[in-house]
């Protein structure tokens, strides 16, 4: 059995070998760059088993040192999706190391990363929670018609 396809099954068991056969590879951008694809895939099991291994591959300080780096250096590629898995993983480790390069995604990329970086902005603390807030539309028209904003006794 491929490790991804342990990784997307539906069996328990599948998914310990397949987690056992990705520490044995260790970790480097491919199998990083693999779980941010499988993350940006919206299936809330195969988010749940790649956020195990990111948390279980970063609960060391030199571990997590380097899935940071890889994770930050994902959030320039291309691919929309490895950016969006990268803020889903970034957000699974609480990386306020990211807060900056989360709040730029979260303005200035397409809908699902925009969304996936605020999410993750949400769990890096205050300073997390005031830049996603930052990164909220600013202006009237963004938000839609002025009406919406104003009390409904006042029209």
């Amino acid at each position: 059995m491929l490790v991804v396809d342990g990784l997307l099954s539906k069996e328990r068991d599948d998914q310990e070998q397949a987690l056992d056969s990705l520490y044995g590879f260790g970790f480097s951008e491919r199998i990083v760059y693999t779980s941010c694809s499988l993350l940006a895939r919206n299936d809330p099991h195969t988010t749940a088993i790649i956020a195990e291994y990111v948390e279980r591959v970063a609960q060391y300080p030199v571990h997590r040192a380097k899935v940071l780096n890889i994770l930050l250096y994902s959030l320039e590629n291309t691919d929309q999706h490895i950016r969006q898995g990268a803020c889903i993983a970034l957000g699974v480790l609480q990386a306020k190391e990211a807060i900056s390069e989360l709040a730029y995604l979260a303005k200035c990329d397409f809908v699902t990363v925009k969304e996936a970086a605020r999410q993750a902005l949400l769990t890096c603390g205050d300073d997390g929670q005031m830049a996603m807030l930052h990164s909220m539309p600013t202006t009237f028209t963004d938000l839609g018609p002025v009406h919406t904003l104003v009390p409904q006794e006042v029209l």
